[in-house]
């Protein structure tokens, strides 16, 4: 699964795309426009919440991005 708040693009067993986010406390991928940028859980629609098991294929909006990025290894 993607990492926690990642800006993703995922296939739903309908076959529609989606751009969103993985939430991992939900186990779900929530589609958001782009234009909400980030959406709070009080405020999200059930139709807007994709469970992972219903998720055919995702990948992340900026493919080169590392999500491992913002750790530093101090040595």
């Amino acid at each position: 699964m993607p990492s926690d708040h990642s800006k993703v693009i995922f296939v739903d067993q309908k076959g529609q795309r989606h751009t969103g986010v993985y939430r991992e406390i939900l186990n779900s991928f929530v589609d958001v426009d782009e234009d909400e940028g980030e959406v709070e859980l009080e405020n999200l629609k059930l139709t807007d919440i994709y469970p992972e098991d219903e998720i055919t294929s995702w990948d992340y909006v900026e493919k080169n991005k590392n999500p491992d990025s913002d750790i530093m290894v101090i040595l």
